[in-house]
């Protein structure tokens, strides 16, 4: 279980240390980047205070036909400063193994890189933003807000 979690990590590493977004600055494995008015601004990810995001499991069953147990998962965005999000990346893994392409709604997926949909272009201020996913097995995946826009 340890080499799992070991290697689960390691991916994660690798997926954020290959993904670009719109901060100038380098932002490390541990960071956010938060833009404001085309200032950027690299913090730890555990210090960021203008957005969070809160994971709850809303339910498990166990699929007989296909012999697979799943679970839902609703995750909320929340947007704590008086400014519209207009962007934002969450850096995931292979642990958010998707039961199938259509079992995560109001996110797009890119890879290991989710983004808000083009139907919903920001977060207004001060409000939050829910969204969900269904995937195989019960663990909670691991996944990290990399970056934000104001």
């Amino acid at each position: 279980m340890k080499s799992i979690q070991i290697l689960c990590a390691l991916l994660l590493t690798v997926a954020v240390a290959n993904a670009s977004f719109v901060c100038p600055k380098p932002c490390g494995a541990n960071d956010i980047c938060v833009m404001i008015d085309s200032n950027c601004k690299v913090l730890p990810w555990w210090s960021c205070q203008e957005v969070t995001m809160g994971v709850r499991m809303v339910g498990q069953w166990n699929d007989s036909v296909n012999n697979c147990i799943y679970s839902q998962w609703e995750v909320t965005i929340t947007n704590h400063l008086p400014r519209k999000i207009t962007n934002l990346f969450i850096a995931t893994d292979d642990s958010l193994t998707l039961r199938d392409n259509s079992s995560i709604w109001n996110m797009a997926k890119n890879g290991n890189i989710l983004s808000l949909p083009t139907y919903q272009p920001s977060v207004n201020p001060s409000s939050s933003y829910t969204f969900g996913f269904i995937i195989k097995g019960t663990h909670q995946p691991h996944m990290v807000i990399k970056a934000v826009t104001y």
